[in-house]
């Protein structure tokens, strides 16, 4: 993605890509020449040797062209990859400080494995929000939550099924507990856009 932010590299590119052309095209014209006329015994010969070698140039140019522009592509690729890092770290650090360690932004895959790898799968649209409440209580409860501690985690288990009904349409909760613990993820069912992918924080 071209942008002000990578536009001294696209210059950079364009030079180096350029001047390469100019060096091997004069180096070609000047030896390739003077071998043909060593080479060619009568002028029907060296016809033909100059279309071969015309030939050889466009097609040797057009495979060194690729390679240059590939590996500056992937060059422009990383200073990308390393802006958008950047920025992700940046939100994820900030989210995390400002919440006093309470809110962290990770990525789907993280979170993923504390659910557990066979979770009840629930789910749900506007009217099975109050199924997958009655769920959330009763597995807070039965993982030794009291009665307010499970009324707010079902509140909070229902809170976020809204904004997956309101902005998706609904989505899908995953369940699991055990006598220690209960957790929930709700992830909603909408086509969405490519989010940035926040990492935990070391700390």
């Amino acid at each position: 993605m071209m942008d002000g932010r990578n536009a001294p590299l696209w210059r950079s590119v364009s030079l180096k890509v350029a001047g390469a052309y100019l060096v091997i095209g004069v180096l070609w014209i000047l030896f390739s020449d003077r071998l043909i006329l060593l080479a060619a015994p009568d002028v029907g010969t060296l016809t033909i040797l100059q279309h071969y070698k015309g030939l050889f140039f466009i097609l040797a140019t057009a495979l060194l062209l690729r390679a240059l522009i590939e590996r500056h592509l992937r060059a422009l690729r990383d200073v990308d990859r390393k802006a958008e890092e950047a920025k992700e770290e940046f939100y994820r650090s900030t989210i995390f400080a400002v919440s006093g360690g309470k809110l962290n932004l990770v990525c789907c895959e993280d979170i993923l494995p504390f659910v557990g790898d066979d979770p009840l799968r629930l789910p749900f649209d506007a009217a099975g929000m109050a199924e997958v409440r009655r769920a959330a209580r009763k597995a807070a409860l039965g993982a030794g939550l009291g009665e307010t501690d499970s009324a707010m985690f079902e509140l909070a288990v229902g809170e976020a099924c809204t904004n997956a009904v309101k902005y998706a349409g609904g989505g899908v909760a995953l369940l699991a507990a055990d006598n220690a613990s209960v957790r929930v993820c709700v992830q909603d069912s909408g086509r969405g856009s490519r989010p940035p992918c926040f990492r935990r924080p070391p700390w």
